[in-house]
């Protein structure tokens, strides 16, 4: 995203100066509340997986040598309902139920018997775990042991893993593949394992989807990579940072991927925690955070769940004046001494008791509150005080 600024060149001399400078403070102000983002800033990104592949876990290696329960899908084109024994989130939707398809799926929304096997989206699935899919079936034999549709629970809660098996013929073949998907309660991750097939999956396509329409992730289409390995399906979701307010500043985060003025969203795995941190730049300074669960003006911590922004809002030191911070000079709201440069300068001292001294330039000395002595140098300057008992000196002076 690119947010363009407006800068704006005062000239402040002669005797309409004092006039010439209230006009600019109404224009510097429309400018201020114009300066956060536009309303069309991109947003996070939505759910979504990336995969990672390995060897398969002890829980799938586990269920491919034991196997499991039969749920009784002895069929072609044909599907079975199973149950979760705990809560499985896809897609940032919860599920307790889902149907196992012969045809080499897992469906979490309707139940189709269809066997097309096109890339990603399936038109013919709704939210839906694809293995292995294919036109597939659970009738036949492998060296007299019958094909099915098997499930497992391993463990104890709050640590258990659940297993759903299949162990496949091609249709009208003697081909064969044997695949397992496992939830874990304590893992949003979902493991996806191959004890074998007679193609490495050339004639079948892997992936899981949203809907008939996606969002989707695909590992593989009509390819030869799903031999004896485990693929992971990691969900993940965005962060992003919208900067309002009229000051300047950047945005980091740990783990990297936010780089903000540049870089002002990122992907992360669910669960993960990332922490930002605000750096205004001169002239500005870090109003705090909202969104998130962060409020505070110090680092902010956020867990990865949904989709979440999070807004940093950086004000300017010097409210309303020019938005290129070399022509300002900003004090900390203590008892400061500012020195101009040989160029014409905006010196503000904000809160406190301060000094402000122009040198050089046609200057322009802003005391704020507090009693302040303004000096305004050489040039034609103007002072204004602010309230307090206030000391001006300057070619111009006004509100002293």
């Amino acid at each position: 995203m690119t947010v363009k600024e407006t800068g704006v060149n005062v000239s402040i001399e002669g005797d309409n100066a004092v006039m010439k400078l209230a006009a600019f403070f109404t224009v510097a102000g429309a400018l201020m509340l114009a300066a956060a983002w536009p309303a069309g800033a991109a947003g996070p990104a939505g759910a979504a997986y990336r995969t990672s592949t390995s060897a398969a876990s002890n829980e799938l290696l586990g269920l491919f040598f034991a196997g499991g329960t039969d749920i009784g899908s002895h069929c072609d084109d044909c599907t079975t309902a199973i149950t979760f024994p705990f809560p499985v989130t896809f897609y940032g939707q919860t599920y307790t139920s889902a149907f196992a398809g012969a045809n080499g799926n897992l469906q979490l929304t309707g139940n189709s018997t269809s066997p097309t096997d096109s890339c990603l989206p399936n038109t013919n699935l709704g939210a839906a775990i694809m293995p292995f899919q294919r036109d597939l079936r659970t009738n036949g034999t492998t060296n007299g042991t019958d094909d099915s549709i098997q499930t497992r629970l391993i463990g104890m809660s709050p640590n258990q893993s659940f297993g759903v098996l299949w162990v496949t013929h091609y249709f009208v073949s003697a081909d064969t593949a044997v695949f397992a998907v496992l939830f874990r309660e304590n893992d949003p991750r979902i493991e996806v394992g191959y004890a074998g097939s007679s193609d490495s999956g050339l004639t079948a396509v892997s992936g899981v989807q949203a809907s008939a329409s996606g969002p989707w992730t695909q590992f593989s289409c009509h390819e030869a990579t799903l031999g004896v390995s485990m693929v992971s399906y990691t969900p993940t979701a965005g962060l992003a940072i919208a900067k309002k307010g009229a000051g300047k500043g950047t945005i980091t985060s740990s783990p990297p991927g936010i780089g903000c003025e540049t870089t002002c969203s990122a992907v992360y795995d669910v669960g993960s925690e990332v922490t930002l941190t605000a750096a205004p730049r001169k002239g500005s300074y870090f109003g705090g955070w909202s969104g998130g669960g962060c409020s505070a003006k110090g680092t902010c911590t956020v867990t990865i769940g949904d989709p979440t922004t999070v807004i940093a809002r950086f004000r300017k030191l010097c409210p309303g004046f020019f938005d290129d911070p070399r022509h300002q000079i900003a004090g900390t709201r203590n008892a400061d001494v500012l020195v101009g440069t040989k160029r014409s300068d905006i010196i503000c001292g904000l809160d406190g008791k301060d000094e402000l001294h122009g040198k050089g330039g046609n200057d322009l000395l802003l005391g704020g509150g507090g009693d302040d002595r303004l000096d305004g140098g050489r040039g034609r300057d103007i002072a204004l005080g602010g309230p307090g008992n206030d000391r001006c000196s300057a070619e111009v002076k006004q509100s002293c």
